[in-house]
């Protein structure tokens, strides 16, 4: 039941992340968007319940990268599934948290939603 699922997805960059909240709208998801890795900490605060998906990019504006925000929800919501993404820096498989997948900038926007579902539905 794919409409009580929420993706929460963190990019700095407008286009980029209306791109990726669009496409993910279009395959049933409701969708959170915010810049900055604070913002979304703040939702999952209170929201975590139905959340099954965080997409957020490696370089954000603001104290947190995307990796911290990576491991802050894995230490806190561990049932959400985490797609982290840059085209700058590949960080070490042994420092992502479980359930974290990377993924290459430039990427296709299928590329999103195939990794978040098939992340989804191993739960």
């Amino acid at each position: 039941m794919r409409d009580a699922q929420v993706i929460v997805v963190v990019e700095d960059e407008a286009v980029v992340r209306m791109l990726a909240v669009d496409a993910l709208r279009e395959e049933g998801y409701r969708v959170f968007e915010v810049a900055h890795a604070e913002g979304a900490i703040q939702y999952l605060e209170e929201h975590a319940d139905d959340v099954r998906g965080l997409f957020t990019d490696h370089h954000l504006a603001g104290q947190l990268t995307g990796l911290d925000l990576a491991h802050h929800t894995d230490r806190h919501w561990p049932w959400i599934a985490i797609l982290l993404a840059s085209g700058i820096a590949r960080p070490d498989p042994h420092v992502l948290p479980r359930r974290t997948r990377f993924l290459r900038k430039p990427y296709e926007i299928d590329e999103v939603i195939g990794h978040l579902q098939e992340m989804i539905a191993l739960d």
